[in-house]
């Protein structure tokens, strides 16, 4: 245990605290299960030391609860190597683990692709176990929420994309995207404080329902220039001479 460290990159990767209650719970009831060992790789700074490429949760939670040995494979590997090894590894474990949100599946997903591995939306959504609707809604929050807190702090610009973000998180720059990564706000919440069209504000959103309100029970309606008019009647089928009416005709206005 003495000579396993973890890497640089590890909290770059995960900026916030994770949340490990399903690991403790299944190291209370299983101790720790030797089926799944750390996969670890030769340190480059390090002589006779391991970096930790996937297992950190395990080690940290395996230190804490005083264990001297865990069980290890050694794989030889480059950094870039062990950085997508660890990123492939912990998105493939979201479809069998809550221990990633949405958000974080996203970063993850962008990750490969910013190292010439690309995953389907598809698949990603599948991992995370939601709806295709609720996972373009969070991509485009997710672009809002780091495209604005980048604007408004030019010196993250000169960083990778990952770390960025990991920067913008680490540094709480935008409140309500770190509770969106963490998942103590759910992204539709997200979307309706901050949607698009931002002249229009709440409260003239409020202004307008009640206008619209006054104006459904006083039977006006507003034109272009503020004036009242009466409201539109629908269009009526014509009545022929049999009786028939014309079905050629709406029943109401389009």
């Amino acid at each position: 245990m003495d000579r396993l460290i973890t890497p640089a990159y590890y909290h770059d990767l995960f900026p916030l605290p994770r949340d490990r209650s399903a690991l403790v719970e299944s190291f209370d009831r299983y101790g720790y299960r030797p089926e799944y060992p750390l996969t670890v790789r030769p340190s480059e700074l390090l002589g006779n030391h391991f970096e930790i490429v996937c297992g950190v949760g395990r080690f940290e939670l395996a230190c804490e609860r005083g264990m001297r040995r865990v069980p290890v494979i050694v794989r030889e590997m480059s950094q870039k190597e062990a950085l997508l090894y660890a990123v492939e590894d912990n998105l493939f474990a979201a479809g069998s683990s809550a221990s990633l949100s949405l958000p974080q599946a996203i970063f993850l997903s962008r990750l490969l692709e910013g190292r010439t591995k690309s995953l389907p939306p598809r698949l990603v959504w599948k991992l995370a176990r939601v709806s295709e609707s609720t996972f373009w809604r969070a991509v485009k929050a997710y672009d809002l929420a780091v495209g604005k807190a980048a604007g408004e702090h030019p010196e993250l610009e000169e960083l990778a994309p990952h770390i960025r973000v990991a920067e913008i998180l680490r540094r709480d720059l935008f409140p309500e995207f770190t509770r969106l990564w963490t998942g103590s706000l759910e992204v539709h919440t997200f979307q309706q404080a901050h949607a698009t069209g931002e002249g229009r504000g709440r409260g003239a959103a409020r202004k307008n329902s009640k206008a619209t309100a006054s104006e459904r029970a006083n039977g006006t309606r507003r034109g272009p220039a503020g004036e009242d008019h009466p409201p539109r009647s629908a269009k009526r089928p014509s009545r022929k001479k049999d009786g028939r009416t014309d079905a050629s005709l709406p029943l109401f206005e389009s």
